[in-house]
């Protein structure tokens, strides 16, 4: 409050809060420390089971990354590829070096077959669709199967390089 000397009147200063009881702005905190609170206390974890415990899970985590992994070569996009294998492969190799193991193929598709995991690693068989060239005959599609290794490395099923 002030005070109008010229008016003899007494004046309210302007209040942002003067119709908000305290009782309201009380509620309102409160809300606001319990929203806050939850919100820390109930952040997710998720539990990654191991090889040996969750073999349903990681026989479908290792289906689904193999099949990406291949997409990624048929689409000639190497350094994607690359990023599936474990950390101790990527140290002797190269995004590319695997384009000039592969490019040469003529690699059209490539789709998992099936996958079983034991109680250290996963193994996969892809059965890989190639266009080879037969002289005097032409280009054919040859579908080869071959075997991949996966393991589990931080928390995430990764390829492991053949020697």
């Amino acid at each position: 409050m002030t005070y109008d000397v010229l008016a003899h009147t007494k004046k309210e200063k302007p209040s942002l809060f003067r119709d908000i009881s305290s009782r309201s702005i009380k509620i309102c905190v409160l809300w606001t420390a319990i929203v806050l609170v939850s919100g820390c206390a109930s952040t997710p974890t998720t539990v990654v089971p191991t090889l040996k415990d969750g073999k349903a899970f990681w026989e479908a985590r290792a289906l689904e990354r193999a099949n990406t992994r291949w997409e990624h070569i048929v689409a000639k996009d190497f350094d994607k590829a690359f990023n599936m294998y474990t950390t101790t492969s990527r140290k002797a190799f190269s995004p590319e070096l695997l384009r000039r193991t592969i490019a040469h193929t003529k690699m059209i598709d490539g789709k998992v077959d099936r996958v079983v995991c034991g109680d250290e690693s996963c193994e996969v068989w892809v059965n890989t669709t190639l266009i080879i060239s037969i002289p005097r005959v032409g280009n054919k599609q040859q579908i080869v199967p071959f075997r991949e290794q996966w393991v589990v490395e931080d928390n995430e099923i990764r390829l492991l390089r053949d020697s």
